[in-house]
């Protein structure tokens, strides 16, 4: 199968009517996870993304949304209980919120570019990403895609940020697009 990626723009708060539409959807877990977020756009995001790939698998895979049950892995990768061939990853940034979706593994990240420091770069880059991001006329924003590149690799993976060193995760597998101020990355592995 060949990967399918959403990219959603969120351009105003969920309406407290689409909440509570959307609200039916999510497990008592996720609302719990949802209440618990001090910033009402993160909440919405979380909302809107779970109802997302909610969807998309019903779309993809005719598997209605009732009958959808979720596990996570050691590092909170999602998967959909007893459909191994089916992968999916979300990620969501500010106002962006991506979702992709395979029959091999992949990992989704979305950044928005924000200002580069060298000494973030050197412990989280090879020599060969670091001299990129050098010879880069925008060096915010060519860090945040190798950033974003490798959080997709890692989320494909199921690792989390703190599992791995993050100079060893080469960025050149990922497929990276720019969205005005963000960058988005992918993955399948």
């Amino acid at each position: 199968m060949t990967p399918q990626i959403y990219l959603i723009k969120a351009l105003a708060p969920l309406q407290h009517h689409q909440r509570e539409i959307f609200w039916r959807c999510v497990t008592p877990e996720k609302r719990e996870r949802i209440l618990r977020q001090r910033v009402q756009q993160n909440a919405d995001n979380i909302l809107l993304g779970d109802v997302l790939v909610k969807v998309v698998i019903k779309e993809t895979f005719h598997i209605p949304i009732s009958e959808q049950r979720f596990g996570y892995g050691e590092y909170g990768k999602p998967y959909l209980l007893g459909y191994p061939e089916i992968q999916f990853n979300i990620s969501h940034s500010n106002q962006y919120i991506v979702c992709g979706i395979c029959d091999r593994p992949i990992g989704v990240d979305i950044q928005k570019t924000g200002t580069y420091k060298q000494t973030v770069a050197e412990r989280v880059c090879s020599q060969a990403e670091l001299q990129k991001i050098l010879e880069s006329k925008d060096r915010d924003s060519e860090f945040i895609k190798i950033w974003s590149a490798k959080e997709a690799i890692l989320k494909a993976y199921g690792h989390g940020i703190g599992s791995v060193s993050l100079r060893e995760v080469d960025s050149s597998s990922a497929k990276s697009l720019r969205v005005g101020q963000y960058w988005f990355s992918y993955v399948v592995i």
